[in-house]
């Protein structure tokens, strides 16, 4: 039964409708070989259109070159790629949802200027992160929080869902995934009940995530309790290039008492219930705070902008927190894909935290195909005596997408970047740390799909009490990992040519 429902599941359905869909271009420009002269001349015609289009955009020559390249060489193809995966526009409507939701959490995101003049005086070296942050987001960093590392999902599992049950209010669940199990079963449990006695429910999930994991059943049964759930940009047989944009956020956030936000989503393998790929290795932080509030913001946005929901956002934004007394600065942001996002936020924030550093770096992703930008600033700090330490999955989930990674190893090695190689399993893990006192946290990986196509979110920590786990957490994975010595590393030579080619048009898909 559970292999019929993944076989003849909607997603299942809707990609044999796409292969429809490509088998009906290719057949029309069969049936029109005999006019070929006329396509030509208009597929020129609109190429040359198309052409100073992608030319004339602001954005940087490795996303220009595979559109240019196939627009040019491959006009018909080229064309039809353009209209169905190029960028679109947003509808005036959305538009105005997303400027509604951006102006009336911003007005309660704001910090005073006794409270930035107080951050510009404790941190001069790595201010530049949080003044860009600043100035592309409407958000602000905070004093006063305390900060947990959670090194597992086994951890994390435990003590999330006994915060769960403290609830008195509203929960807010934002997931790539949401995954039926023995975890969703204790954490439905939960929700359904806080939901009977009124407290506010309301999940986000990304609809291709969770596409063959979480069925219309369980969905339905989670409505008649009175929950709120909005499946992020649903699939439909039309193939167009907005589907991927998907939901890769992983927020959680009860009352305003606590906010998860990490790699981990709501499945069972991220607990190491069952087993995929080895030992799964992710993490997840807490926050309790005033910066919470940038986090119910992120979930606002998506929810009000994408549900076409109008929430009442002085009652969330506007609460006063306790300061705890911790040292460090907190500052929670998003990202997300062109046109809701003008900035690559996530690309820009860890090019800058590298140019930063003085003494060390750990990089924890699972994938690496990463823009030029970026892997030149990983690049370059190790050349500036920096030691900068990868860490990758030993057993990846993709392993095309993993060659594609390794592929870098060698341009990396060469400039003095120690690669570790992680042998009990898949490291899910997307954390960022410089110098031991700055550290990002997250949902991006070092690949095009974050950086350039999904919703991402990630925290950027300071100075914070929780930096000393992430520390020794990345220590330890390195203990378990083999490092890679240039001089035995090899990819098979067909890895290599897939690797040519997926990093080429890698931008555009």
């Amino acid at each position: 039964m559970k292999l019929a429902r993944k076989v003849f599941n909607r997603l299942t359905l809707v990609a044999f409708i796409v292969v429809i869909q490509v088998a009906l271009f290719i057949a029309l420009h069969y049936y029109i070989s005999n006019y070929l002269w006329i396509v030509q001349l208009i597929s020129s015609i609109v190429a040359i259109i198309l052409f100073y289009h992608v030319v004339s955009k602001k954005e940087p020559p490795e996303f220009k070159i595979p559109w240019i390249t196939l627009i040019l060489t491959l006009p018909a193809f080229g064309i039809i790629l353009f209209l169905l995966f190029y960028p679109r526009r947003v509808r005036k409507k959305e538009k105005q949802r997303i400027i509604h939701a951006l102006n009336q959490c911003s007005a309660d995101a704001k910090v005073s200027d006794i409270e930035v003049h107080r951050f510009k005086q404790y941190s001069i070296d790595y201010s530049p992160v949080f003044d860009y942050l600043r100035g592309v987001t409407s958000l602000n960093g905070s004093f006063g929080n305390d900060v947990k590392y959670y090194p597992t999902g086994q951890e994390f599992f435990k003590e999330f869902i006994e915060n769960l049950k403290e609830a008195e209010h509203f929960i807010f669940l934002e997931f790539f995934i949401v995954a039926e199990g023995q975890l969703w079963q204790k954490i439905s449990s939960i929700l359904k009940e806080k939901a009977a006695v009124g407290v506010e429910v309301r999940l986000i999930m990304d609809d291709f995530g969770s596409s063959v994991t979480f069925s219309k059943k369980e969905e339905k049964a989670l409505k008649m309790a009175g929950i709120k759930i909005f499946r992020f940009n649903p699939f439909n047989p039309l193939i167009s290039g907005i589907y991927n944009n998907r939901d890769h956020r992983k927020i959680a956030i009860i009352d305003h008492k606590y906010a998860f936000t990490g790699g981990i989503n709501i499945a069972d393998e991220y607990a190491n219930i069952i087993n995929r790929f080895g030992y799964w290795k992710d993490t997840m932080i807490r926050i309790q705070g005033k910066a919470i509030t940038n986090l119910i913001i992120l979930f606002m946005e998506t929810y009000d902008s994408f549900a076409k929901n109008k929430s009442d956002y002085h009652r969330y934004c506007s609460h006063t927190y306790e300061m705890k007394a911790t040292e460090g600065f907190v500052f929670p942001f998003g990202d997300g894909p062109q046109p809701y996002f003008q900035e690559y936020v996530s690309e820009t924030v860890f090019v800058t935290m590298l140019n930063s550093a003085r003494h060390s770096v750990y990089i924890s992703t699972p994938y690496l195909v990463p823009t030029f930008n970026l892997l030149s600033a990983v690049k370059n700090a190790a050349l500036r005596g920096v030691e900068v330490n990868l860490i990758m999955p030993g057993i990846p989930d993709k392993k095309i997408v993993n060659d594609v990674g390794k592929s870098n190893f060698k341009y990396l090695i060469a400039a003095g970047v120690n690669i570790y190689i992680y042998k009990p399993g898949f490291n899910h893990m997307k954390t960022v740390l410089v110098d031991n006192c700055l550290a990002y946290v997250g949902t991006a990986n070092f690949d095009y799909r974050s950086l350039v196509h999904h919703f991402e979110n990630g925290v950027i920590l300071y100075k914070c009490t929780c930096l000393r786990d992430i520390k020794l957490d990345l220590v330890e994975v390195i203990s378990e990992s083999v490092k890679v010595d240039q001089h035995t590393y090899r990819i098979s030579l067909f890895s290599r040519i897939v690797s040519v080619i997926l990093s080429a048009f890698s931008t555009m898909l």
